[in-house]
């Protein structure tokens, strides 16, 4: 393995890009031959514009040793593109980073079962949900969420995997030793406790908007695929992390939403484009528990049914004739549910499946949120579905 001096020199050298960068580790081999190059040499093998030939000069040696005397300092970790932790499936797509800088556990991520999540900043009370439970369930399953770190799905998938005793990923567009978004100033604590916070970036390099880019490729390159939560549609990160991961040829899933909720219609386009429909964790484990079958556990149901002693008795009214159904068996409400969800639930049945439409005429509530709230109680074992569009009531409830 070679000095890492000479990766961390290279890293920072002021001029090339990174695709530059990996030319004269071509032509050269290793960060310490570029070292004893030219800076004509360098700038000629490089194909350097002139106004990056501007900016090009050779820094000394004792730069890239500050660097690392910082991260002594801090307990920063640092992994040179040749360190055997650095990651082999990042090292796979285009210009990957030559080095990276962590914080927390050191581990090699090839051997996690790695998924992506994330969404919009600005998510719904529905995106919110859905990131912490997704988040959760995978890392209960098993595998490592690995995010972005900022506000809204990313923090809140992360939080999921911390809260249910997983290993969680964090990937900055800063230095690993600053925080952004502050406001995350405690989930980014838990992480460098239990889990891990990653950049391409040395210590103490602000959070600018051209990093977030670079975090994007990373965060989709370590992992074998990318679930988007809730995103608008055009031009935003989690999108733009999707697109990276098709390009690195990983999967995409999406979360469907509802149609009425512009922070899901990014997830929409992604299904048409032929995304992978995810609207349990399970979609998303199944696809690579053959390939861990060490590391990723088999789904278990998320409530275990009550005595059969505890079941209601069945209501005596004979049902009214369809389209206006009537109400179901009595129910016992749940305090952990909202209103609609509960409206939902006396208006279904355990014995008789009631179309979606029906749920939406007895309860009153759009088609629409009837459609993402019974995607909700199916996760959690309220309901389960019996055909395309109808459902049940779970047995115990």
């Amino acid at each position: 393995m070679s000095d890492a001096r000479y990766w961390v020199w290279l890293a920072t050298l002021p001029g090339p890009t990174d695709r530059q960068r990996w030319r004269l580790l071509e032509k050269w081999q290793t960060p310490r031959a570029v070292f004893d190059r030219s800076l004509e040499d360098i700038a000629a093998v490089a194909e350097l514009r002139p106004s990056q030939r501007n900016k090009l000069k050779k820094t000394p040696l004792s730069a890239a040793e500050g660097i690392l005397a910082r991260c002594r300092e801090k307990h920063i970790f640092v992994l040179p593109f040749d360190d055997p932790c650095y990651p082999r499936r990042l090292a796979d797509i285009f210009a990957p980073p030559l080095v990276l800088y962590g914080l927390g556990q050191r581990r090699q991520l090839d051997d996690e079962a790695v998924v992506a999540v994330v969404g919009t900043r600005h998510a719904s009370p529905y995106g919110v949900r859905m990131a912490e439970r997704m988040g959760g369930d995978l890392a209960a399953l098993g595998l490592t969420v690995v995010s972005g770190m900022a506000k809204g799905i990313d923090g809140c998938a992360l939080w999921g995997a911390l809260r249910a005793g997983g290993y969680a990923v964090a990937v900055l567009g800063s230095g690993v030793d600053v925080v952004y978004p502050a406001e995350n100033r405690e989930l980014y604590d838990e992480l460098c406790r239990h889990g891990t916070v990653l950049s391409a970036y040395p210590p103490g390099t602000k959070p600018d908007r051209w990093h977030f880019p670079e975090r994007n490729r990373i965060i989709s390159g370590v992992s074998l695929g990318t679930l988007v939560v809730e995103a608008p549609a055009g031009h935003s990160g989690a999108l733009l992390t999707a697109n990276h991961a098709a390009e690195q040829g990983r999967d995409v899933f999406a979360l469907p939403g509802s149609v009425e909720n512009d922070a899901s219609a990014g997830c929409l386009e992604l299904l048409r484009q032929g995304a992978l429909l995810a609207s349990s964790a399970e979609d998303v484990a199944a696809v690579y528990r053959y390939r861990f079958p060490h590391k990723i556990k088999s789904a278990q149901p998320r409530r275990k049914a009550a005595p059969a002693a505890e079941k209601p008795a069945p209501a005596v009214a004979k049902p009214a004739a369809r389209p206006t159904p009537a109400a179901a068996e009595p129910y016992a409400p749940d305090p952990n549910l909202t209103a609609p969800q509960q409206a939902i639930l006396r208006a279904l049945s355990p014995t008789e499946p009631r179309l979606m439409d029906e749920v939406a005429v007895v309860t009153g509530l759009p088609v629409t949120a009837v459609m993402a709230e019974l995607t909700l109680l199916e996760i959690d074992g309220y309901v389960t579905k019996r055909g395309a569009q109808s459902y049940l009531r779970a047995e115990n409830q």
